[in-house]
C-alpha cells in the first residue's frame, strides 16, 4: 500500500502521488476480472483477443481535500507514474469507477516524458498519467475543485500491447481494419424473429435473393461499431415488431452487417451492390446512427461501376450524424470510445465481446497516434468530404424520415449516466443524444446546407432516450408500426438522383 501525498510514493514497479486528494493506493492481482461489458470476464477476453496484457492493477481509495484548487497544478487528481514501454510496445490505462463507469487514458500527462522523470531522480524512463478525482475533468467539462468529501474510488489497469511485431512491420494504422475484417465482416442476412438477436456469419448469395428482385424489401443498416444483432441497436427491437415487419414485407426483411470504423460509407455501399449482384429490390431503409450515412450514400450517390441503381422508396434514420458529431473529431476520439464503451456497458446481458475488441483496436491506434485507417469514423466529422457533398447537393429528400432525441437523465438515473450527460452537453454545446447533436439528425442549418428533413420526430428530454435506446422507445416502436411500409407494394418510385 502507498499513501497519497504530493511527493511520489513507490508501490512495486510504479509510484503514485496525489494533488488535492488524500488516501491510499493498493496493488491488485493483475488477473482480477473487470466488471461489466457483457458479463464477468468479457472485457478481459476481449483484451486477450486483441493481444493486450495487463501490466499493473491498482485500487485507489481517496477523498478530495478542501482547497484543492490552491495548488499550482490543476487538481484534484492522482498521478500514476509507470515505466515507459519498451521499444516496439505501447500502453494505455483503463479506469473503472465504483459506479461502473469506464474511461480509457491513452495520452500521458503533459511534460511527463523520460526527461521529466530523470529530473526527479528516476533511474529509468517513466510515463505519468493523471487520473482526475472529479469525473467531469476527464470528460472535458468544467470541474468543481475544492469540494470536501469528493470520493475517489477507482480500479486502474495499466495495459500494454505490441505496436511493432517484426522489424519494419508497423501495425498501428491497421489495428481496427484487422479486427473488423475478422469480427465485423460484410454479411447480407435475413432478419427474422428466429435470428435477429443472434450473430449470422454466412450471408445470402444473389441466387438466394432472386425472389427479392423488384419487390418491396426492408433493409436494416446498423450504427457505428455495431452489428445488426447488438442490443445497443436493432437487437433491442421488440420481438413482436420484428414479426410484424416480416409479415407486412412477406419475409423480405434484410440486414447488412458491415465494418464502420476502418472504411467509409462509400465503400460500404459498393459492397452492398456486390452482395446483391443483379438483384434490385425496392428498398425501404431503416437506419441507426452511421447507418443513415450509408443509406444516404446509397440514395444520393452514384451507383458503382455504372451498374443499374437501387430503387429506394423511403428512408427512416434514427440518431444519424447527418451534420457530423464532435466526437468524431481527432481531439475527441478517446471520448467517443469512452461513450460507446459505457453505452454498451449500460445494457444488461449484452454479448459485446466483438464490439469491445473493436473499441480496443481503435484505442491501440490512438495510443500510438496512428490516425490513418479510421476512415469510417472520419466520415462522421462535420467537414468530412462525404458530408460536405451530401449536405450541399440538390437531392430529393422528400421520402426521408428522421428520428432524433434530446437526451436528459430521467428521475432515478444512475450517477454515472448523469455525469456522462453533463460531459457531453459541455462538448456539444447543444442538445444531443449523447453521441449526435439533436438538430443535426434532420437539419444542416449552415448557409451552404441543403439538408432538411421535414418529416421528423424529436423525442423530448422527458423521454430519456439516448443514442443506444431508440429501438426500445415505445414512441419509436409505435411510429415504425404505423409508418412501415413506406408505400403500398407496387408503388415504388424511381431512385432519387443527385
Amino acid at each position: 500500500m502507498a499513501e497519497l501525498t504530493t511527493e511520489e510514493q513507490a508501490l512495486g514497479n510504479v509510484s503514485v502521488r496525489g494533488i488535492g486528494v488524500v488516501g491510499s493506493v493498493d496493488a491488485l492481482d493483475r488477473g482480477q476480472r473487470s466488471r461489466g461489458l457483457g458479463g464477468p470476464g468479457a472485457l478481459d477476453a476481449a483484451l486477450s483477443a486483441c493481444e493486450v496484457t495487463v501490466q499493473e492493477a491498482l485500487r485507489i481509495d481517496a477523498v478530495a481535500l478542501p482547497g484543492a484548487s490552491a495548488s499550482d497544478e490543476p487538481g484534484p487528481f492522482v498521478e500514476l507514474i509507470v515505466p515507459a514501454p519498451v521499444s516496439g510496445w505501447a500502453q494505455m490505462l483503463l479506469v473503472e469507477d465504483d459506479d461502473g463507469r469506464k474511461r480509457w487514458l491513452v495520452e500521458p500527462a503533459p511534460e511527463t516524458s523520460g526527461e521529466a522523470a530523470a529530473s526527479r531522480g528516476a533511474s529509468t524512463a517513466t510515463v505519468a498519467y493523471r487520473i482526475p478525482a472529479d469525473p467531469g475533468a476527464a470528460e472535458g467539462r468544467e470541474t468543481t475543485r475544492g469540494l470536501v468529501g469528493t470520493v475517489v474510488k477507482k480500479v486502474v489497469k495499466v495495459l500494454a500491447f505490441r505496436a511493432i511485431k517484426e522489424a519494419g512491420d508497423h501495425l498501428a494504422n491497421h489495428f481496427a481494419a484487422k479486427w473488423e475484417a475478422s469480427a465485423h465482416p460484410y454479411v447480407l442476412r435475413r432478419y427474422a424473429v428466429d435470428n435477429y438477436e443472434t450473430q449470422v456469419d454466412l450471408g445470402l448469395d444473389p441466387g438466394t435473393l432472386v425472389g427479392f428482385d423488384r419487390k418491396p424489401t426492408l433493409l436494416i443498416l446498423h450504427g457505428i461499431m455495431a452489428r445488426s444483432h447488438d442490443l445497443s441497436g436493432f437487437g433491442s427491437l421488440p420481438r413482436s415488431l420484428v414479426g410484424h415487419l416480416n409479415e407486412i414485407y412477406d419475409g423480405r426483411v434484410l440486414a447488412f452487417d458491415h465494418p464502420t470504423v476502418s472504411v467509409g460509407p462509400t465503400a460500404n455501399v459498393e459492397r452492398l451492390y456486390q452482395a446483391l449482384g443483379d438483384v434490385r429490390p425496392h428498398f425501404d431503409l431503416l437506419c441507426h446512427s452511421r447507418g443513415g450515412l450509408v443509406a444516404r450514400q446509397l440514395v444520393e450517390g452514384p451507383a458503382p461501376g455504372g451498374v443499374p441503381r437501387m430503387t429506394v422508396r423511403g428512408l427512416a434514420m434514427a440518431g444519424t450524424p447527418n451534420t457530423g458529431t464532435p466526437l468524431a473529431d481527432t481531439g475527441h476520439l478517446g471520448k467517443l470510445v469512452d461513450m460507446v464503451t459505457n453505452m454498451i456497458d449500460f445494457l444488461p446481458d449484452n454479448p459485446v465481446t466483438d464490439t469491445v475488441g473493436l473499441l480496443i483496436s481503435v484505442l491501440k491506434q490512438l495510443a500510438v497516434g496512428a490516425m490513418e485507417g479510421l476512415e469510417g469514423i472520419a466520415a462522421m466529422q462535420a467537414e468530412s468530404e462525404l458530408l460536405t457533398a451530401l449536405n450541399t447537393s440538390q437531392a430529393d429528400r422528400s421520402s426521408y424520415r428522421a428520428i432524433a432525441s434530446d437526451f436528459e437523465p430521467t428521475a432515478g438515473s444512475p450517477l454515472s449516466l448523469i455525469a456522462r450527460d453533463l460531459a457531453m452537453d459541455t462538448i456539444f454545446g447543444t442538445s444531443n443524444d449523447l453521441l449526435v447533436p439533436t438538430e443535426g439528425v434532420y437539419l444542416d442549418s449552415r448557409p451552404s446546407g441543403t439538408f432538411d428533413v421535414t418529416n421528423r420526430m424529436v423525442l423530448t428530454a422527458d423521454k430519456g432516450v439516448q443514442h443506444s435506446g431508440y429501438w426500445r422507445s415505445p414512441d419509436v416502436v409505435a411510429w415504425l408500426s404505423s409508418n412501415l411500409p413506406f408505400s403500398e407494394p407496387g408503388s415504388a418510385h424511381p431512385p432519387n438522383q443527385s
